[in-house]
């Protein structure tokens, strides 16, 4: 794996979403690029920084093992600031674009990743995961969605291991 995408919100699903793509990054040196989606609370924006939860997370993750190189390729090891890249969503065409730039994983972690009307993603979630081909992470709280919905929820999971 090459690069990361992470799309993520400073919900509890975001921040479980952030800290798991910082441990993933940190482990596997990976380029990660992070979509902030802002998180809005009482009609206002709430005050996280999902890319400072990825580099804590990953910091914590390398300094627990920490390399001078990398065991695989005897290179050295890159920096956070070399690995980590955050934007923010601002053109509508966002989610389409940026993952056809060759990522080779995307790591979900929204408040609300499903419509409260149909049995799908939310729209900007649907967008993402249909321009994607590759493998997601998808974290949300299911009481917290259930609890939004009027129909039964039902999650399909499927796991590929090699």
């Amino acid at each position: 794996m090459e690069r990361a995408l992470i799309y993520a919100d400073g919900s509890s699903s975001g921040l479980l979403a952030t800290r798991l793509a910082g441990m993933f990054g940190a482990n596997q040196q990976v380029m990660m690029t992070v979509m902030d989606r802002p998180l809005m609370r009482d009609g206002d924006r709430a005050a996280v920084s999902v890319r400072d939860h990825v580099a804590e997370a990953w910091l914590d993750t390398f300094a627990r093992a920490p390399h001078e190189k990398d065991p695989a390729t005897s290179a050295p090891r890159l920096s956070i600031e070399e690995l980590l890249r955050a934007m923010l969503i601002e053109a509508e065409d966002t989610l389409e674009k940026e993952p056809a730039k060759g990522y080779s994983i995307v790591f979900v972690g929204i408040d609300q990743p499903l419509s409260s009307s149909s049995e799908c993603f939310d729209d900007q979630l649907q967008r993402l995961v249909a321009t994607f081909n590759g493998p997601f992470a998808i974290l949300f709280n299911r009481e917290r969605a259930a609890a939004r919905r009027t129909s039964e929820l039902r999650v399909l999971i499927l796991l590929l291991a090699t």
